[in-house]
């Protein structure tokens, strides 16, 4: 009885040694490797619309028809396959009809238009790019460029409130402003001068006003100050009311 039980773990052993055997492709051979691709074709007349990252073994790339033209045959998508892209080519033609033209370019609230790449007949691609109207301040994430799409105007429109330029200062003069505020009504740019230099005239805080423009005067500095950078801040700081650079509240100096 024992030997019986024997003989059959050493059958089960082999059976499951020959299935692993078969998995790797026989005994004695290494697991089967892909071959990554190359760049993936572009057909003539098409785009590619989806790109993947890396061309291994089972990537896909997505096509499509260029503006105004519409797929005849084949296929959209070609696949990474031992090496070689497969699928077949996608085949497009122009449609029947003139262009679709977009519109006169929209007009967002505080802007205006700063330049636009055709003056009428705006076909798909031409832009416009937007600038905010005087006093008004822009939002830094929005976008001042719109773009005709299909007979459509695309794109964010700008934003702007009200608010001031970029304040002016003299060439020596170095200026950090509230950029939170973006330059809004009611933020406050605080001014100091380079090393070496000496304020002479002129505001070290300025607020923008409701009108647009900035309280004060710009600030003017002259060559002639024996303090380095750091102490010409503290300097600033100090009239500000502010602590100095290293977060302490500022002594007097006899």
């Amino acid at each position: 009885m024992k030997f019986l039980h024997h003989v059959f773990v050493l059958l089960l052993i082999s059976t499951l040694v020959l299935e692993s055997e078969a998995e790797l492709g026989g005994i004695g051979r290494r697991p089967r490797r892909y071959t990554s691709c190359t760049l993936p074709p572009t057909p003539r007349g098409t785009e590619i619309s989806n790109r993947p990252h890396l061309y291994s073994e089972g990537a896909v790339t997505t096509y499509s028809c260029p503006y105004w033209h519409t797929q005849v045959t084949g296929s959209t998508t070609k696949t990474c396959s031992n090496g070689v892209w497969t699928g077949e080519d996608l085949v497009c033609k122009p449609k029947e009809g003139p262009k679709p033209f977009c519109p006169t370019p929209p007009i967002p609230a505080n802007t205006i238009v700063k330049s636009c790449t055709a003056t009428s007949n705006f076909t798909d691609g031409n832009f416009c790019q937007y600038e905010c109207s005087s006093g008004y301040a822009r939002l830094h994430w929005s976008s001042d460029i719109k773009i005709c799409r299909n007979g459509v105007w695309t794109g964010d429109d700008l934003e702007c409130l009200r608010g001031c330029p970029s304040p002016y200062t003299d060439t020596t003069a170095n200026t950090d402003c509230d950029v939170d505020q973006h330059n809004t009504v009611g933020a406050r740019c605080s001014c100091y001068c380079l090393p070496r230099y000496i304020p002479v005239s002129g505001n070290i805080t300025r607020t923008c006003s409701y009108d647009g423009t900035w309280t004060g005067t710009p600030l003017v500095c002259k060559s002639g100050s024996p303090w380095p950078e750091h102490d010409m801040k503290n300097y600033c700081n100090r009239l500000l009311g502010r602590k100095d650079i290293y977060g302490s509240e500022f002594q007097e100096v006899p």
